[in-house]
């Protein structure tokens, strides 16, 4: 095992930083991949793929019990080890019991099951941060403090917006307002049901969090001298624009497979990419 003796800090290891960061990427991918089963499933049935999707989640399953074990065995920081068995006691709801759940269940417990993923995702992405050679090496960035909140709360938005796709998703919403950017050539619907509702909220959902994330990304740009961060902030911004113009073209294509798909994908990629800016500038603040 590589390890690299910091002054004033623990060692850190470069394999569990490795490891760490490949299980978030699984993660990720799986999240990715169980949104986009959903989307293309019948109504109260399972698609085909879902036996290899439980048999890669187990795999995911198993991975973060030996990254906790690791952690626990190698990282004398206790609040690392918390996050860690945190991760392995969320994983089962998100991947185990995700899946079926979110096809068959009522739409409240869809959106908890959903809300357990986004948690599990924030913490294995904390695990890969914090086990960074660059957690202990970097000076303090004195603008990453007044950002750090912002961040937070970008981070926060984010996530009820992935909750609310996931509501339009598991109800069949989609297209239930079929024009953009008017709604039904208003700007409020003429009527509300439970999906016009819903999609409409998706819509000012969006409008928001891209509002966040622009203002987020300016004030990083003009404010920040670290490199990282700004590097940060403008990828995240970049995936917003690429998940605007892909949002903008399920509803004018009709929900065609291709921005379908790398609609769903880009959700749980966006939501990584914003907390490990909020993150980044976490560690810079605590300097």
């Amino acid at each position: 095992m590589t390890e690299i003796h910091l002054s004033g800090s623990v060692p850190v290891s470069r394999e569990m930083h490795r490891f760490a960061s490949a299980l978030a990427l699984a993660a990720v991918a799986l999240i990715a991949a169980g949104g986009l089963m959903e989307a293309q499933a019948a109504p109260g049935r399972l698609p085909g793929s879902a036996v290899v999707y439980r048999g890669l989640a187990g795999a995911v399953a198993v991975l973060t019990v030996v990254l906790a074990r690791w952690i626990h065995r190698e990282d004398s920081r206790r609040w690392l080890r918390r996050v860690s068995w945190a991760a392995v006691a969320t994983v089962p709801f998100p991947f185990l019991l995700g899946l079926d759940q979110g096809l068959t269940a009522p739409l409240p417990v869809a959106l908890g099951l959903a809300l357990l993923v986004q948690i599990f995702l924030g913490l294995l992405l904390t695990l890969s941060v914090a086990t960074s050679p660059h957690w202990w090496d970097t000076p303090t960035e004195q603008a990453a403090g007044r950002l750090r909140w912002w961040a937070v709360a970008t981070t926060a938005v984010l996530v009820l917006q992935i909750l609310l796709g996931v509501a339009v998703r598991h109800t069949g919403a989609g297209l239930a307002i079929p024009d953009f950017p008017l709604v039904f050539g208003r700007l409020v619907p003429p009527t509300f049901t439970l999906p016009i509702g819903l999609s409409y909220a998706h819509r000012i959902g969006a409008l928001i969090t891209a509002l966040a994330i622009a203002l987020l990304v300016v004030r990083v740009v003009r404010r920040c001298s670290d490199r990282g961060l700004v590097l940060a902030a403008l990828s995240l911004g970049g995936l917003l624009g690429i998940q605007i113009a892909l949002g903008i073209l399920v509803v004018v294509t009709r929900r065609a497979v291709g921005p379908n798909i790398l609609h769903t994908v880009i959700g749980p990629v966006l939501f990584a990419a914003s907390l490990a800016l909020a993150l980044h500038a976490w560690r810079l603040a605590r300097r």
